[in-house]
């Protein structure tokens, strides 16, 4: 994917990978991979943060430079 559309993609990967288990939100282990940097978004409780740690790594790249993101949902009985 590109710089372009990280932000969108990160978005889609968090809600399609987030579990919402009673009143509780399970969040997903997320990684960014920007040229040679790996961004660890584990940990992170909210897309908002997500979305703007990511921003910040994004900033001054082109819109073509290749992304990727990896989401590791996390296991139902936790």
């Amino acid at each position: 994917m590109s710089a372009l559309n990280a932000l969108d993609g990160l978005r889609r990967l968090w809600e399609d990978t987030t579990i919402y288990n009673g009143d509780s939100t399970i969040t997903p282990d997320i990684f960014v991979i920007v040229g040679g940097q790996l961004i660890d978004l584990s940990g992170v409780n909210s897309i908002d943060q997500a979305m703007a740690v990511t921003r910040g790594e994004l900033d001054g790249l082109g819109d073509d430079a290749a992304i990727a993101l990896i989401g590791i949902p996390p296991s139902r009985g936790l």
